[in-house]
C-alpha cells in the first residue's frame, strides 16, 4: 500500500535539497528548479519521462516563450521606443499614463495570456518610470543651479513648479 519507505525518504530528501538551494540561492534559481529533474530518476522516485512531462506543460512553454519575447523586446530597446511614444502622447499626467498602459496591455491581451501580457508590459513600465525619474532629476538640477533672476529659475519641460 503506497510507495516504499525509501522512495518517500528519497522524495523528501530531494525536496529538502531543492528548498535549501532555492532559499539560500547557493545556485541560480533556474538550476535549483532543475534539481528534481535530475535527482528523482537517480533515486528511483519517478521515471525521467514522467519528470519531463511535469516540467513541459503547455503553460510552462507559453510562459517561457513570452519571457523570450520580452527579453528580445528589451534587448532591442523596443520598450524604450514604446515608452517614449506613450510619454509623448500622455505627457506626465499619471491618469493618462495609466490609460496608455491599460490600452497597451489590452492590445497585447488580445493575442497573449494575461500573465504573458503583464510580462511584456513590465519593461515598458520600467522605461517610463526611469524617464520620469530622469526628467525630475534634471528639473531639480535646473531649479537649484543658482541663477539670479526669477525668469532663469523657471523650470522647463515637464517640471511642475509654481514659483
Amino acid at each position: 500500500r503506497g510507495l516504499p519507505q525509501h522512495v518517500e525518504a528519497s522524495c523528501a530528501y530531494v525536496l529538502i535539497v531543492t528548498a535549501v538551494y532555492w532559499v539560500s540561492e547557493a545556485v541560480p534559481l533556474g538550476a535549483a528548479a532543475l534539481v528534481p529533474a535530475f535527482l528523482y530518476p537517480l533515486f528511483g522516485v519517478m521515471k525521467s519521462s514522467e519528470v519531463a512531462a511535469e516540467y513541459f506543460k503547455n503553460t510552462t512553454l507559453l510562459l517561457m516563450g513570452v519571457i523570450c519575447v520580452a527579453a528580445s523586446v528589451e534587448k532591442w530597446n523596443l520598450h524604450k521606443r514604446i515608452a517614449l511614444r506613450m510619454v509623448m502622447m500622455a505627457g506626465a499626467k499619471p491618469g493618462m499614463l495609466l490609460l496608455c498602459f491599460m490600452c497597451c496591455t489590452t492590445v497585447l491581451s488580445m493575442w497573449l495570456s494575461n500573465t504573458s501580457s503583464t510580462a511584456m508590459v513590465m519593461p515598458i513600465v520600467e522605461a517610463v518610470l526611469q524617464e520620469l525619474v530622469n526628467a525630475e532629476e534634471e528639473c531639480e538640477v535646473i531649479t537649484t543651479a543658482g541663477s539670479t533672476t526669477a525668469e532663469e529659475n523657471k523650470p522647463i519641460g515637464i517640471c511642475i513648479n509654481n514659483t
